[in-house]
């Protein structure tokens, strides 16, 4: 038992890659370190990390290698742009398949993610659920926060509580 969870499949986890100036009240896109370029990303097969040539090589998405089940994990800091007594409404959404956009991601969302308020600025917040998926099967995050423009945290900075980050790891195959 021991040897067949140490060979899964695969396991892949990638930090944040910092964002900034994201538009209040619209869904974007979270980008991600490509692996090995951070402390805390792995992955036991590369390529499932998607890679996003045209914004400058980051990660936008991961990839399921095999059809199985798969635990997802997803961790979120935000900073609004400039502080506001009034609370927002802050959150992260996950989709499978959809097109690299925030608006894409918000529509085909299967989870959110609310984000809690640190501070008048920071928000931060974290989820992990299981997911059936396909081989070949990306799932993609987009981070949104009505009330003022935001940035989307690297998982480098030490100012976050949380960081940010997505994993996804293979846990097992679909009972029959």
């Amino acid at each position: 038992m021991h040897t067949f969870l140490c060979k899964s499949p695969g396991t892949v986890r990638v930090e944040g890659s910092a964002r900034s100036n994201l538009a209040a009240g619209s869904p974007s896109l979270c980008y991600y370190a490509p692996v090995g370029s951070t402390a805390h990303s792995y992955a036991s097969d590369p390529a499932m990390a998607v890679v996003d040539a045209s914004a400058g090589g980051v990660v936008d998405g991961v990839k399921a290698p095999v059809a199985g089940r798969y635990k997802l994990a997803i961790s979120g800091s935000i900073a609004a742009v400039t502080a506001q007594a009034a609370a927002r409404v802050c959150y992260l959404m996950a989709a499978v398949n959809t097109a690299a956009t925030g608006t894409a991601v918000a529509a085909g969302a299967f989870v959110t993610v609310p984000l809690t308020n640190w501070s008048s600025i920071v928000h931060s917040g974290a989820k992990a659920t299981e997911v059936v998926l396909n081989a070949g099967d990306i799932v993609r995050v987009a981070c949104r926060m009505d009330g003022s423009a935001y940035n989307w945290a690297s998982g480098n900075d030490a100012g976050y509580t949380l960081g940010s980050f997505i994993e996804l790891r293979w846990i097992g195959e679909v009972p029959t």
